[in-house]
């Protein structure tokens, strides 16, 4: 831009990437998203379509794979959001890939499992408060009948109407 005041950013928050396109061209298939570790003139946005980290991290493409290797629900999760977070604490600078080491990955485990188990217990509780009967198995219901498609159970519609909670972690049902 030839304008010596333009900021460079070095370093962006969870949901952004460094972005620079001084000449507002359209970036190529080579760049696609503008990414520029050394001349980022904002912390652009994520875009959609992809998983951005922050800090120095270039935006990865979500695809199919993902959802493959994950699950639908990975995305946007809690667990991604704690994988997020120790790719960006847990990590050497130096260490740019993608994927945790197998140390910290056992780390984030273990404080999902954690979390798992409080919220399990507390709605667990709510449910017996409510009237209602807490299984600790996810909500299975691919013919849409309204029934378990292993247990037969309902759901105890006053729980949901209380909680608003969803069927991953396990369900609750009427005694």
């Amino acid at each position: 831009t030839g304008n010596s005041l333009t900021k460079i950013y070095k370093s962006c928050k969870i949901n952004h990437y460094l972005y620079a396109n001084p000449e507002n061209k359209t970036c190529d298939d080579t760049n696609k998203y503008c990414y520029s570790k050394d001349n980022a003139t904002e912390c652009h946005p994520c875009p959609v379509g992809a998983i951005c980290t922050g800090g120095t991290s270039a935006p990865q493409n979500s695809n199919i794979t993902i959802y493959e290797t994950c699950g639908a629900y990975y995305i946007g999760s809690l667990y991604q959001q704690l994988v997020i977070f120790a790719l960006q604490n847990c990590t050497r600078p130096s260490y740019n890939k993608n994927v945790l080491p197998e140390s910290v990955l056992a780390d984030v485990d273990n404080a999902m499992d954690t979390i798992r188990s409080a919220l399990v217990q507390s709605l667990s509780a709510e449910c017996d408060r409510l009237g209602g009967v807490w299984f600790d198995i996810p909500w299975i219901d691919d013919n849409y009948d309204g029934l378990h498609d292993t247990t037969g159970s309902t759901l105890y519609d006053k729980f949901y109407n209380e909680t608003g909670t969803n069927k991953l972690w396990g369900y609750c049902t009427a005694k």
